[in-house]
């Protein structure tokens, strides 16, 4: 083999072995993780919503949606807070989900159990006896 046939062949496996070297480098897909302060709440009050998209180059974040009752404040595209409704006649779970803005296939939810406030009910007691002399000693 001549020396030019040599350089060719070295070449050759070079761009061989760079071709097959950048087959197994390919990107990791996106992830969303999303955490709540409360699996619970009573009627009106709130839960923070934290959410984290990992692998993201483009740092997207997240977009909010509730489905279910209730809704979201403060919403930026890593957090929100949930609010419960001010008047609840009985319990639901409302559903809440953080999608990545640069891949929309990709999603977390979490829910909520949302219940109204306990019921108070009154009894009027008859009144008291005591100090009343039911009996004559006579």
């Amino acid at each position: 083999m001549t020396s030019a046939a040599r350089t060719s062949s070295a070449l050759f496996l070079v761009v061989l072995i760079s071709l097959f070297v950048g087959c197994g480098s390919s990107t990791k897909p996106i992830a969303v993780q999303l955490t709540s302060s409360a699996s619970a709440l009573d009627q009106a009050q709130t839960a923070t919503l934290t959410a984290s998209v990992t692998n993201d180059s483009k740092s997207a974040g997240v977009q909010w949606a509730v489905a279910g009752g209730g809704s979201l404040s403060n919403m930026s595209t890593t957090g929100a807070t949930y609010v419960a409704p001010s008047s609840v006649t009985s319990a639901f779970r409302a559903s809440i989900t953080a999608t990545s803005i640069s891949d929309p296939s990709k999603s977390a939810s979490v829910q909520i159990e949302v219940s109204p406030l306990p019921g108070i009910t009154t009894t009027t007691v008859p009144a008291a006896t005591a100090g009343i002399r039911l009996f004559s000693d006579d």
